[in-house]
């Protein structure tokens, strides 16, 4: 069973060391919402910093997100409805950095999953695929989890 994604380019993965110089442009702030009452609560889960360029190149909603008709002119990106977890894994995908599956739940994967659709990223896609067919079920309460979340997919 393969629960490591082996990142494809190894050079790439410099990028997020600040010793190799070359600094990031973006951090996308991965904001949970909550509601109390009539109130809308933002909880900041962290900061995930990359290179416009390189989100650009892996995906076309990053590229229109940051270089079409309507960019961004804010280095901050507010990211709502994930996990940091989940963005996290994304941008190790993204540049090509190993990616430990090992005791990720199908929920969390699913969430990577959700990423992969919203900033259309086919070849995230087809890895989580690979990588679901490897989760273990532990009992009932996993299968029903994988159905009522699986449904919101088809959404």
């Amino acid at each position: 069973m393969e629960t490591i994604t082996k990142g494809k380019f190894a050079r790439l993965s410099l990028l997020q060391d600040p010793a190799y110089g070359i600094p990031s442009d973006v951090t996308f702030q991965i904001i949970r919402v909550t509601i109390e009452g009539t109130a809308e609560i933002q909880e900041v889960l962290g900061d995930v910093t990359g290179h416009k360029v390189v989100f650009a190149a892996a995906s076309s909603v990053f590229r229109d997100e940051f270089f079409g008709g309507l960019k961004e002119t804010t280095d901050v990106i507010p990211v709502k409805e994930t996990t940091y977890e989940a963005f996290e894994k994304l941008m190790f995908f993204i540049y090509s950095k190993d990616i430990d599956w090992s005791g990720v739940t199908v929920l969390e994967m699913y969430d990577v999953v959700n990423l992969a659709e919203r900033y259309i990223m086919p070849e995230l896609m087809d890895e989580m695929k690979k990588q679901m067919e490897n989760v273990p079920l532990k009992n009932n309460d996993d299968l029903l989890n994988i159905a009522h979340t699986a449904s919101e997919f088809n959404h």
